[in-house]
C-alpha cells in the first residue's frame, strides 16, 4: 500500500478502512473485545456474522504489523548542528529490527550546520553521516576520515550523532570526501627551505 508493506493483524466485527501505523497504536489497542487475533479462536455468535480484516503497516517487512511489535526510541543528535525549529535532537519510534536504515544525505529531515571559521575563513560545514559515538570535531581535508554508519540494529533505545566536515570549495561534499591529491613543496627557487601543502581536487573519472 503506497509502496509500504502491509501485514494482517487480525479480525473485527466492525468494518474499518484504516491501515494502522505505529502512530495509531493507542487507537488500535482501543479496539478491545471487538478485535480477534489472527490464528486465534473465535466463538461464533448465534447470528449471521461477518468478520473484517484488520491491517497494519509492516515497515521492517518481517510479516508482523508494527503495532504488534516491540518498539524503541531512536534519537538523532545534531551534534553542533540544528534540525528544523532549531532543535538539537529528533526522536523517532522504531520497531526492533536488524539493519535499520538511518537518514541519509539527500533525504528530508537531516540537520544543518552554520558556517564555521576554518583557517581564518568562514567555511561551509556539511553533513557526512552518523556515528554511534559523539565526535566533537569538524573534519577537514587534513584529517583521517571518520567511521560513519548508515544502519544500526535496534535492540534497545539508541542515539546516533551527526558527523560534520568542512566544504571549502562549496560543492556540497565534505572536502575530506572529495577526490583530492596532496602536493608538498619543500624548497623555493632561491634554495631556501620552505614547505607548503596543497590539496588539489582531481577531475571526476
Amino acid at each position: 500500500m503506497d509502496g509500504k508493506a502491509v501485514a494482517l493483524i487480525g479480525w473485527t466485527e466492525t468494518a474499518t478502512s484504516k491501515i494502522y501505523s505505529l502512530a495509531d497504536k493507542s487507537e488500535f489497542e482501543s479496539l478491545g473485545e471487538d478485535f480477534h487475533e489472527k490464528g486465534g479462536n473465535y466463538t461464533m455468535p448465534a447470528k449471521l456474522t461477518t468478520l473484517y480484516a484488520v491491517w497494519g503497516y509492516d515497515t521492517d517487512e518481517d510479516g508482523t504489523a508494527d503495532v504488534k511489535e516491540t518498539t524503541y526510541t531512536l534519537t538523532y543528535n545534531a551534534n553542533g548542528g540544528k534540525f528544523t525549529e532549531e532543535k538539537e535532537t529528533k526522536e523517532v519510534t522504531v520497531v526492533a529490527q536488524d539493519g535499520y536504515k538511518l537518514l541519509a544525505s539527500g533525504e528530508e529531515g537531516l540537520p544543518t550546520h552554520a558556517k564555521t571559521n576554518w583557517n581564518g575563513t568562514e567555511t561551509a560545514v556539511v553533513f557526512m553521516g552518523w556515528s554511534t559515538t559523539k565526535l566533537e570535531k569538524i573534519y577537514s581535508v587534513n584529517d583521517e576520515r571518520p567511521v560513519t554508519v548508515s544502519e544500526i540494529d535496534i535492540t534497545e533505545s539508541e542515539t546516533v550523532y551527526a558527523v560534520w566536515g568542512y566544504d571549502a570549495d562549496g560543492n556540497g561534499t565534505a572536502d575530506i570526501n572529495d577526490n583530492t591529491h596532496k602536493i608538498t613543496v619543500s624548497t623555493g627557487d632561491n634554495g631556501l627551505p620552505q614547505s607548503s601543502i596543497a590539496w588539489i581536487p582531481l577531475p571526476p573519472l
